[in-house]
């Protein structure tokens, strides 16, 4: 949950909005309360032989007061929906700068159905946790106050009956809470293998076809998404079960309050309408006592996808740019490699072993050998796309592990496999 932190700075971006948004739940908050208060008063004011036009004064206030009520539910929605999407945008556009500086190697060990995963189920699970998270954690904070200390003022007792279940309504928060956020995390890492499965699939289409695998990998795929459709059912279930459970705890207050509220009322100790009130506040304390329930589901769904998410962001780049060069060096120049060795993992043996070679401005070279070999090694190291050892590599006269952008942008490829955009015209895919 410390990883929650992170997103403080996203937050502290839009001050106003955040400010706005949680000042209209207030007063949303604020003038609801006031209705209780007007139907009590309205009731003992109709025991007492109230006029007419008295009644329908407390009829026209419920309808203001309903009425205001709406205007800042709609605010505060429109405002913090709103800047928990501006939040989305920003992380997204983080996460796809981010995923732009990393080396190629990184992209074998990952999947690209993960990846993709990360960016759309674990960003919209962030999202709610900016937005309708914050909404409601701030209703049920501002309406629990609210309604304890109103409740509080009316009769003590009464209250302290009422809130006797609370330590239960902890107890039970925090136990499915935990569960909540584990479940949640394996379905989400099921789902990314289910992306990458079709992923796979869509772009090895050919391959499928041409081995008659198609029963195999349906197969696979049927097997992949049982899965998660198991997941799934197993986080329903303890989602499910908490909030009956949560509403049956709050409903043994609510039996106590109207059992002790019989023979206050009889003794003279409160009045019908304070009653009424009361429970109008008490019904009202339901909802926030729901509600941590709904938001602590979202906490833990939104805290799972955001550690998913950073374990992308904070993976630090193997290959980075220094400044660039102070001297503007030719577009053209020689190439030239000293005594290079590669390895993919230390563990391993070298691919490349002590190559040297040079070739210089406008000449052809060719470089032939059989497969696996190391062609293609050497080829992504002197493009930078694999980490290379400094001083090892050179392009017109510079070290192309300092400045991997520059020497890019020096270099023409044609891959054997071309990429081409579907939404650009072959010149500008050229």
């Amino acid at each position: 949950m410390s990883r929650l932190r992170t997103l403080l700075p996203y937050l502290a971006r839009h001050p106003w909005k955040l400010a706005t948004g949680v000042t209209s739940i207030f007063l949303s908050v604020l003038v609801g309360l006031a209705a209780p208060l007007i139907v009590g008063g309205a009731i003992d004011a109709f025991r007492g032989g109230a006029s007419m036009r008295s009644l329908l004064t407390y009829a026209a206030l419920l309808v203001g007061v309903t009425a205001v009520q709406g205007g800042f539910s709609f605010a505060q929605r429109m405002i913090l929906v709103s800047m928990s999407r501006d939040i989305e945008l920003e992380l997204r556009n983080q996460y796809f700068r981010h995923r732009e500086t990393l080396p190629l190697g990184f992209y074998q060990e990952r999947s690209i159905g993960d990846l993709m995963a990360r960016a759309t189920n674990d960003l919209q699970a962030v999202r709610m946790l900016c937005g309708p998270a914050i909404m409601y954690s701030s209703n049920t904070l501002f309406t629990a106050l609210g309604a304890t200390v109103l409740m509080w003022r009316i009769h003590w007792q009464l209250t302290l009956l009422a809130l006797a279940t609370m330590p239960a309504v902890a107890v039970a928060t925090k136990i499915f809470g935990e569960q909540i956020h584990r479940l949640f995390e394996k379905v989400q890492e099921q789902f990314s293998a289910l992306s990458t499965r079709v992923q796979e699939n869509l772009a090895g289409v050919r391959v499928v076809r041409a081995y008659a695998q198609e029963v195999a990998e349906r197969r696979s795929f049927a097997t992949t998404n049982r899965e998660y459709v198991e997941r799934n059912r197993q986080l329903i279930r303890w989602s499910a079960a908490f909030h009956p459970l949560l509403q049956a705890l709050v409903g043994v207050g609510f039996v106590l309050v109207l059992w002790r509220g019989m023979f206050l009322i009889e003794a003279g100790s409160i009045t019908v309408g304070e009653f009424v009130s009361f429970n109008f506040f008490l019904s009202k304390l339901i909802w926030p006592m729901i509600a941590i329930g709904w938001v602590i589901n979202l906490v833990q769904r939104g805290a799972a996808s955001l550690r998913r998410i950073l374990d992308i962001v904070e993976t630090e780049p193997t290959i980075r740019d220094e400044p660039p060069l102070v001297e503007a060096r030719p577009a053209r120049g020689a190439v030239s490699i000293r005594d290079l060795t590669f390895r993919y993992a230390p563990e391993l043996e070298p691919v490349l072993s002590e190559i040297s070679f040079e070739v210089a401005p406008e000449e052809i070279f060719g470089l032939l050998g059989p497969n696996g070999s190391g062609k293609t090694t050497l080829f992504r190291l002197l493009c930078t796309l694999l980490p290379i050892q400094p001083g090892t590599a050179h392009l017109a006269g510079a070290d192309v592990s300092s400045n991997p952008d520059e020497v890019r942008r020096r270099i023409g490829i044609t891959f054997q496999s071309p990429s081409l955009d579907d939404r650009l015209t072959v010149r500008e895919n050229l």
